[in-house]
């Protein structure tokens, strides 16, 4: 399996057939913070500009233990409003999830939505892990629960996974249908428009 997770594509190796799998990064700073440098670059961040740091290392897809540490530092150390706090988790949770962490993943979306439990990207990146996880059926009713938060940031992100689930469970009608949904919503984006190239759709 190809995993591919955002907002920066990582490629990993995995078992069974290509997969895409999305992780949506949160940033819930507050306005004219300036991105703290890559973490790794400077090795000091300070204040709330480690929850810009712990934001960037989850975009950037980085899963080494710097990227896990300037996290852990963002939740510990920097004095966070419960919103940023909120997006902290969830950042810090794409992280261990890109480190293989999937129990220490969800804890953090759990813990994401006992903060704000409108937060739909939080649902999203839980359902997300589980399909990571090959827990297809968990997979998707948190994917589903996503799309009822009118919060969700990407929801043909979320579309998309519902789809990879849908088709690793045998279901090809619904896999389709939820590609073509993601290529509507999201025309520019390609991933969904190559994987209907797979589909041939038959008319009676």
């Amino acid at each position: 399996m190809l995993c591919v997770l955002m907002p920066l594509i990582e490629k990993g190796r995995c078992a069974m057939k290509p997969i895409h799998i999305l992780l949506i990064g949160l940033i819930g700073l507050m306005l004219g913070l300036i991105s703290a440098p890559h973490a790794g670059a400077s090795g000091i961040v300070i204040g709330q500009s480690l929850g810009t740091a712990c934001y960037d290392e989850a975009s950037w897809g980085n899963n080494d233990f710097n990227a896990l540490d300037v996290c852990n530092r963002a939740i510990d150390e920097a004095l966070l409003s419960t919103k940023d706090l909120a997006a902290t988790y969830v950042n810090r949770g794409i992280v261990r999830v890109n480190r293989g962490d999937i129990d220490g993943g969800l804890k953090d979306y759990h813990e994401a939505l006992r903060l704000r439990p409108n937060l739909g990207d939080a649902m999203a990146n839980m359902g997300t892990a589980y399909l990571r996880a090959e827990q297809y059926q968990e997979a998707l009713i948190n994917l589903d629960k996503a799309l009822q938060y009118d919060n969700l940031r990407r929801p043909s992100h979320v579309y998309f996974n519902i789809a990879m689930a849908q088709e690793e469970l045998g279901n090809t009608k619904a896999a389709y249908l939820n590609f073509k949904k993601a290529a509507e919503l999201n025309p520019k984006w390609s991933w969904p428009r190559n994987e209907l190239k797979r589909f041939t759709v038959r008319t009676k």
